[in-house]
């Protein structure tokens, strides 16, 4: 199978000697070892502690597909188009059935199942995160800022307050909602910016764009309990892995940013006795073909590998099937080396939505095209 990937990756395979070898004899029978990115060693640890679990060849479908109908049966998205895609793994819902992205909608489920939730996001809107019942907090990685901080300023908040406070017979239902949500808001915004600042981390993080992310949500987990919170869902991103050239030196120093953010994010969950409260998905749009271009790079594709990580993953194993054939010419493959996935995104959300407590009736507001698929995963499959 070695062999087999070099000769489907051509000029950007990886050489033997720098791949991190990790046991897979019981979970794949395609192979017994594999060979993880020489950038990502804590992603190695974390599978070899049993906290990791790879998930093989997963990806966006409409229903299950073969090498000869998937044309037919992929008309409502546009494949391997960056937005589309974006929104697709942000929505879940292929069809537009529903409202809101797949974590909203779990956000929806628990609240109403009587959960205080939680929709936070470090990294600007969050699609995966819309929701009909939990508004989006936004904070800058930077600094959370409080409203009116310039001490010297005049006190604009008394005056907001003031001005938002008189009711005339000619005030609307309207303006009374306005008047509350923004009363609360000032509130909310005051006592987070003091527990926030005073949340104090163990851990050091690099000071690079996901390291700020991740130093960002430790602190904001530790404001938990003062912000009346039974559930949070964090929404982190980093850009920049559309390498269609030179993907050699673009892509290493991208996974060793996100596998030391990684290692100081579980660290520091560890030294906060969360880590087994705590479930971390790395998502991407689609996967990259399998032989490189002209420019040493790769392009759009379709299936690709992921991982699931937490102190109550049953790690040390890679759920999904890893195809057994990578050539053009294998019954997963079509050129120039897109790979069609086998395991649908709904097999991951099922059981991370049964973990965090979204109830089985619900499972179908969730995932509107969970019932296509019978290969679903619950809680039991993905923890412990």
């Amino acid at each position: 199978m070695f062999q087999q990937y070099q000769n489907a990756r051509g000029l950007i395979a990886l050489k033997e000697e720098h791949l991190l070898e990790i046991d897979a004899t019981t979970s794949q029978s395609v192979c017994s070892k594999f060979g993880v990115h020489h950038k990502l060693p804590s992603v190695r640890d974390q599978f070899n502690a049993k906290d990791l679990k790879f998930v093989a060849n997963m990806g966006i479908l409409q229903q299950p597909v073969t090498k000869e109908n998937w044309r037919q049966y992929h008309d409502k998205t546009a494949l391997f188009a960056h937005n589309t895609q974006t929104e697709e793994t942000a929505n879940m819902d292929i069809f537009g059935k529903m409202q809101g992205g797949v974590g909203g909608r779990m956000l929806d489920a628990l609240a109403e199942g009587g959960y205080n939730t939680g929709a936070i996001s470090v990294s600007g809107t969050a699609p995966p995160l819309v929701s009909k019942s939990t508004p989006l907090l936004v904070v800058n990685p930077a600094g959370y800022e409080k409203f009116n901080q310039v001490p010297w300023a005049l006190n604009v908040a008394d005056a907001v307050r003031e001005g938002n406070s008189a009711t005339t017979i000619g005030s609307s239902f309207y303006g009374d909602i306005w008047s509350n949500m923004l009363y609360q808001s000032l509130s909310e915004n005051s006592l987070l910016y003091d527990k926030y600042n005073a949340a104090q981390l163990s851990t050091t993080f690099n000071n690079n764009h996901l390291g700020r992310q991740f130093a960002a949500v430790s602190k904001l987990m530790k404001t938990k309990d003062s912000r009346g919170k039974d559930r949070d869902m964090f929404f982190v991103e980093r850009s920049g892995f559309d390498h269609h050239s030179v993907l050699e030196d673009d892509l290493d120093p991208l996974f060793e940013e996100l596998d030391e953010a990684l290692s100081a994010f579980k660290s520091e969950m560890v030294a906060s006795d969360l880590w087994n409260s705590v479930t971390v998905i790395l998502v991407s749009e689609f996967g990259r073909t399998l032989m490189g271009n002209s420019g040493n790079g790769s392009d759009h594709a379709w299936g690709g590998n992921y991982w699931v990580t937490g102190g109550e993953v049953d790690g040390g194993q890679i759920l999904g099937d890893y195809p057994d054939d990578l050539s053009n010419e294998g019954p997963l493959v079509f050129q120039p080396g897109i790979v069609i996935p086998t395991t649908p995104w709904e097999s991951v959300w099922s059981a991370v939505a049964g973990w965090f407590g979204v109830a089985e009736s619900k499972m179908d507001f969730v995932l509107p095209n969970r019932n296509v698929f019978d290969n679903l995963w619950s809680a039991e499959d993905l923890y412990v």
